[in-house]
């Protein structure tokens, strides 16, 4: 038989019309022959099917380019209408669908380009530009990014940096920034006004750690296995209708694993979550 995986795909047949002429070292030929084409024959499946998935992916992105123009567009004039005169005399009932309007179209567009990232990262896996990091600037950057995320929820972003202030890293700084503005954007969608959130950055022998830690409404431990997952969302809603795609997270973990990294979580309902994320310490010297 010819297998591929545990499922039947086909026979070799071999006949003869003289009595006896197979014997055993024949038949163990013959099973050695089989297994040689069922994994030839597995390889040209695997092979079409990941050339009709790459077609696939490459039409999704056409699509995805060709619909974000557009809706960039009708987002733009919605926000900007906001300042315009005419829009003073909107009757309230008016303005409330403007809003919904303008909600929709941004969550739209938001939803967009990350269907559009989550495509590259799985068209280009290996696609890192890797870089020499001054570990204490780069994380000085991210701590005044969170703080100015936080600001309008006045929400107290504090940051701790137990990494030396001459440690420098190998990584992708646009996609390791990538990660924790978006851990950041969730700590600060699902905390209530007022409250705190927490980075953390620290430097072990052969790896540097990022964690952000809030103190908002946690997550129930029967919803926790959907996070990292496409379009995981739980049943836990932004604290003031803040949108959110259900990609975030997925993107975090392709890139931290293009890293050759992990990412958890650990939430307890009511208490807050902590997300926590590693990469290999790789430094520049080991680099060069």
């Amino acid at each position: 038989p010819l297998k591929s995986g545990n499922q039947n795909i086909g026979v070799v047949f071999f006949s003869s019309c003289q009595p006896d002429t197979y014997k055993m070292v024949h038949v163990r030929t013959f099973v050695e022959i089989a297994d040689e084409l069922s994994m030839i024959v597995d390889h040209g499946r695997l092979r079409k099917d990941s050339e009709d998935s790459k077609k696939q992916m490459q039409s999704l992105s056409m699509v995805l380019h060709d619909l974000r123009s557009p809706l960039g567009t009708i987002q733009g004039f919605a926000a900007a209408s906001l300042d315009e005169p005419w829009f003073q005399n909107v009757d309230p009932e008016g303005k409330a669908v403007f809003d919904v309007f303008l909600r929709n179209s941004k969550y739209m567009f938001d939803l967009l380009n990350e269907l559009s990232e989550i495509g590259e990262l799985e068209r280009q896996p290996e696609g890192l530009k890797l870089e020499t990091v001054k570990l204490n600037t780069f994380y000085e950057e991210m701590a005044h990014l969170g703080k100015i995320l936080a600001e309008p929820k006045e929400i107290t972003f504090t940051a701790t940096d137990i990494c030396g202030p001459s440690q420098r890293v190998v990584f992708d700084r646009h996609k390791i920034r990538r990660v924790l503005d978006n851990l950041f954007s969730n700590a600060i969608k699902y905390s209530k006004r007022g409250s705190g959130i927490s980075f953390t950055a620290e430097c072990c022998p052969n790896r540097v750690t990022f964690s952000v830690e809030d103190k908002g409404q946690g997550i129930p431990a029967s919803e926790q296995p959907k996070l990292f997952r496409r379009f995981g969302k739980t049943s836990v809603r932004p604290t003031e209708g803040e949108t959110s795609t259900g990609l975030g997270l997925a993107i975090a973990k392709e890139i931290v694993q293009q890293h050759s990294g992990g990412i958890s979580m650990k939430s307890e309902s009511g208490e807050g979550s902590t997300f926590t994320f590693w990469i290999p310490l790789i430094t520049s010297e080991s680099f060069v």
